[in-house]
C-alpha cells in the first residue's frame, strides 16, 4: 500500500494541474477572502504551536468558516509550501501540517469533533454573579458563546430590558430544547490517551472506539447538564421574569378584587331585586285583600239589597191575596187566571219563585216588580210579570240543560269511534302462516303449562324470525305485507285467536280447536319435490302394469300389505306443500356434518306438525325415490 505521503503528494499535483480560477472554486467571494486573509507566513518552529484554522489562516477558532474557504485556503498553501517548490521533501513539518488540518477540516463531521476539541469557556455564572442590572452584561455573552455550537439557527438573542413575555419566553424555550452539535469524540480519545492508528487489529480498533464513544457520552451529557444549569441560572435570575411574574400577580390580584366587586354588585343586585320583589309581592297582596274586601262587601250589599226587596215584594203579594181572591170571584175564570194564581199560592212558594228571579236576573229586576206594586198599585201585574220571569227562567234551563245533553250524546259517541278505531287497530289480522305457527305453539305448550298463553306468545315472537325467511316464497300478498311489518305477538292475540277458532269450527279442525296448517303454493317446486312427485307417478305406473313373469305376485304382494306398511306409507305421503318446503329449508340449513339426533331435532323443530320420526322417513322415502328415477333413466 503506498504511505500517507505518497498519497498526500499524489493528491497535492492533482490539485496544481487543475487551473486555480474562481470558476473552478465554485465561490464567488473567494477573490476578495483571499485578499483579505492572504497567504500565512509559516514558520517551522512555531507551525505546531498553531491550530488547524490558524495553520491554513482561517482565524483562531474557524467562526463562520464554510468548507470552500476551507478548500481555497488549502490550495493556496499547496502552491507555496509543496515540497516540489520547497525543495524539503516528503517530511517538511509546514506541509504536514498543512495536509493535517486540511483533512481535519474538509469534512463536517471530523470538523465539529475538531472545533468541538479546541479549547472553550465552559464557565458558568456563580449564584452571585449577574444580579439586578449587571444580568445583561454577565450572561449575554455566556449565550453568544454557547451559540456557537447550536444546531438550529437561526439562535435567538438574549435581548435586553425592552424586549416583550413573548420574546423572552421565546429565548428559554430555545435554549431549555438547545440542541448541541458539540462531539466529544477527539477529547474522550485524548482524556483517555487511545490513538486509533495504534490499533493492532480490527477487534482492538473496535474495542477502542466503543471506550471513546462510551467517554463522549458521557461528556455529552454533562455538557446537557452544564447549558441547562446555566439557563435555569439565568431564568431565575432574569429581572424581566421578575418583572413579568410581579405583573402577572398584580393582575391577578386586579382580577380577584374586580370578581370580588361583582360578586358584591351582583349580590347587592339580587337583594334590592328580591326587596323590590317582597315589596311588589305585598302590595299586590294588599290589592287582593281589598279587592276581596270590596267584592264581599258588594255581595253582601246586593244580598242585602235582594233580601230587603225580596221580603218587600213577598209582604205585598201576600198582602194583595185578599184582593186578588175578589177579583178572581168577580171576573172568568180566563180573566182571573193570574188573580187567582195569586190568590191560592203560598208563602214558600212565592219565596222560592221571587229567590229564583232574584239569583237569576238580579236586585235591579225585583226592584222593577217592587215599583210595579207600590208604584203603580198593580199587585195582580206585578204577579203575572214574576210568574212570566220565572217561565223565561225555566225555558232558559230546559235550553242548557237540552244543549248540555246534546253536547254529552256527541262526546260518548266521538268517544265509542276512538275507542273503536284503536281496537280496529290493534287487532291483529291472523295470515295463514301465523295461524300455522299458532296451532304448533298450542301442541307444543298443551294445558296445564304454567303461563301457558305468555310462553306460546313468547316463543311465537322467538320463531317469527324462521317464519319470514323459510316461507317467503309462499306467502300470499296478504302474508307479505304482514311480515313487512312485524308486531310481536301478545298472551291477548293468541286467545282471541284461539277463541275465535273455537266459536267458528270447520269441518276439518283438531282437536285442539284448530284447522290443518295451511297448503301454501309456492311459485315453482323445488328439485326434490319434483324426483317426489315424478317417482311416485312412476310408481303408481309401473303398479297399474303386469308383473314380468306374468302371473301378477308382485301387485298383489303390494296391494295386500301388512296394515303398518300401509299406515307408513300414508304417514310418508301425507305432506302438505309448506311442510315439504320446510323440511327442503331445514336440510340445507342444517348439514350433516351435525350430530344426526341434533340435526333431526332441529329439523323437525322448523316442520309444523311434524316429529322426528317422521321427518326422517319422508327424507329415506324422499332419497328412494330420487334413486329409483336415477336408475329408471
Amino acid at each position: 500500500p503506498k504511505s500517507y505521503f505518497t498519497q498526500v503528494r499524489s493528491r497535492t499535483l492533482h490539485f496544481l494541474r487543475l487551473p486555480f480560477s474562481r470558476e473552478m472554486d465554485g465561490d464567488e467571494d473567494t477573490a476578495p477572502q483571499r485578499k483579505r486573509r492572504g497567504v500565512p507566513d509559516l514558520d517551522p518552529n512555531t507551525v505546531g504551536s498553531l491550530n488547524y484554522y490558524q495553520v491554513l489562516g482561517l482565524g483562531d477558532v474557524g467562526d463562520g468558516v464554510s468548507s470552500k474557504e476551507v478548500k481555497a485556503a488549502y490550495r493556496r498553501l499547496i502552491l507555496k509550501y509543496h515540497p516540489d517548490k520547497t525543495r524539503r521533501g516528503d517530511q517538511d513539518i509546514i506541509f504536514i501540517s498543512i495536509q493535517k488540518a486540511y483533512d481535519a477540516l474538509r469534512e463536517e463531521d471530523k470538523r465539529r469533533a475538531y472545533d468541538s476539541s479546541l479549547p472553550f469557556d465552559d464557565s458558568v455564572p456563580t449564584a452571585t454573579e449577574g444580579l439586578g442590572e449587571d444580568f445583561y452584561e454577565v450572561y449575554q455573552p455566556v449565550f453568544r458563546r454557547n451559540a456557537r455550537f447550536a444546531s438550529e439557527h437561526p439562535v435567538p438573542d438574549l435581548g435586553g430590558p425592552d424586549a416583550t413575555e413573548e420574546e423572552v419566553d421565546e429565548f428559554y424555550a430555545y435554549w431549555l430544547n438547545f440542541e448541541s452539535w458539540r462531539d466529544f469524540s477527539n477529547v474522550a480519545a485524548e482524556m483517555s490517551q487511545i490513538d486509533l492508528d495504534d490499533a493492532g487489529s480490527r477487534e482492538e480498533k473496535r474495542w477502542m472506539q466503543k471506550e471513546v464513544q462510551k467517554q463522549a457520552k458521557v461528556m455529552k451529557k454533562d455538557e446537557i447538564r452544564r447549558v441547562r444549569t446555566m439557563v435555569e441560572q439565568a431564568r431565575d435570575k432574569d429581572p424581566r421574569i421578575r418583572r413579568f411574574r410581579e405583573e402577572e400577580r398584580r393582575r391577578r390580584q386586579e382580577e380577584k378584587e374586580r370578581k370580588k366587586e361583582e360578586r358584591k354588585r351582583r349580590q347587592d343586585m339580587k337583594l334590592e331585586q328580591e326587596r323590590l320583589e317582597q315589596e311588589e309581592a305585598r302590595r299586590r297582596e294588599e290589592e287582593d285583600r281589598e279587592r276581596q274586601r270590596q267584592e264581599k262587601f258588594n255581595r253582601e250589599k246586593i244580598k242585602k239589597r235582594l233580601r230587603k226587596t225580596r221580603n218587600a215584594i213577598r209582604r205585598a203579594l201576600i198582602a194583595a191575596q185578599p184582593e186578588a181572591e175578589a177579583q178572581a170571584n168577580a171576573l172568568s175564570e180566563e180573566e182571573g187566571r193570574g188573580a187567582a194564581e195569586l190568590a191560592s199560592i203560598t208563602e214558600d212558594a212565592l219565596d222560592d219563585v221571587i229567590r229564583s228571579i232574584g239569583e237569576e236576573f238580579g236586585p235591579d229586576t225585583l226592584q222593577e216588580v217592587l215599583d210595579q206594586i207600590t208604584e203603580e198599585d198593580d199587585p195582580i201585574g206585578a204577579y203575572e210579570a214574576v210568574m212570566d220571569l220565572t217561565a223565561e227562567i225555566e225555558e232558559q234551563r230546559r235550553v242548557e240543560e237540552a244543549e248540555r245533553a246534546e253536547e254529552e250524546k256527541a262526546q260518548r259517541e266521538q268517544n265509542a269511534n276512538e275507542k273503536a278505531e284503536t281496537s280496529a287497530r290493534r287487532r291483529r289480522v291472523w295470515t295463514k302462516a301465523e295461524m300455522a305457527l299458532l296451532s304448533k305453539a298450542i301442541r307444543k305448550f298443551p294445558p296445564g303449562t304454567g303461563n301457558r298463553w305468555d310462553t306460546i306468545a313468547t316463543w311465537m315472537n322467538g320463531q317469527a324470525h324462521t317464519l319470514s325467511r323459510h316461507l317467503s316464497p309462499a306467502l300470499s300478498e296478504q302474508d307479505s305485507q304482514s311480515s313487512a311489518s312485524f308486531r310481536p305477538f301478545t298472551k291477548e292475540d293468541c286467545l282471541s285467536a284461539n277463541q275465535k277458532v273455537k266459536l267458528a269450527p270447520s269441518a276439518g279442525t283438531t282437536r285442539t280447536g284448530f284447522a290443518p296448517p295451511p297448503v301454501f303454493e309456492t311459485p315453482a317446486s323445488p328439485p326434490v319435490a319434483d324426483a317426489a312427485s315424478r317417482s311416485a307417478s312412476d310408481g303408481a305406473e309401473n303398479k297399474a302394469q303386469p308383473a314380468p313373469n306374468g302371473n301378477g305376485a308382485e301387485r298383489r304382494s303390494s296391494q295386500n300389505g301388512a296394515p303398518s306398511e300401509r299406515k307408513a306409507a300414508s304417514s310418508v305421503e301425507d305432506w302438505t306443500q309448506e311442510q315439504q318446503s320446510q323440511l327442503e329449508a331445514g336440510l340445507k340449513q342444517f348439514p350433516s356434518s351435525m350430530e344426526k339426533n341434533e340435526r333431526w331435532k332441529s329439523i323437525a323443530a322448523m316442520v309444523p306438525g311434524k316429529k322426528k320420526k317422521e321427518c326422517i322417513e319422508r327424507y329415506k322415502f324422499l332419497r328412494s325415490a330420487v334413486k329409483a328415477k336415477k336408475q329408471a333413466s
